[in-house]
């Protein structure tokens, strides 16, 4: 990941500077080993106001984010916080520190 990071560089492209705030798009471009450059430019994020993520896209990010941890625990921890109304703080700090331990 280091090597692939040190060969990254991030700018501020005009035209989503100009846009800043009524717009908050993005572009990336990837420079491929065979001299290819793939780009794909993204208006309005999802999540943004405007294009608000849905449960399903929630749930998605959450379990690439917690795929390395044990999914049993993974999963106690997201029936929690998808049902937060019907439980307590401690419900969800001690699920998610069983999440984290079966991680280890």
């Amino acid at each position: 990941i280091r090597a692939l990071a040190s060969r990254v560089t991030c700018s501020i492209g005009a035209r989503w500077e100009q846009a800043y705030p009524r717009e908050r798009g993005a572009e990336l471009s990837i420079r491929t080993k065979a001299g290819a450059t793939l780009t794909i430019e993204v208006p309005l994020p999802n999540g943004e106001p405007e294009n608000p993520a849905s449960d399903e896209d929630f749930i998605r990010k959450f379990r690439q984010n917690t795929s390395d941890l044990d999914q049993a625990a993974v999963q106690g921890l997201l029936d929690v916080m998808l049902n937060l109304q019907a439980h307590t703080l401690a419900d969800l700090t001690q699920a998610a520190n069983t999440a984290l331990a079966r991680g280890d």
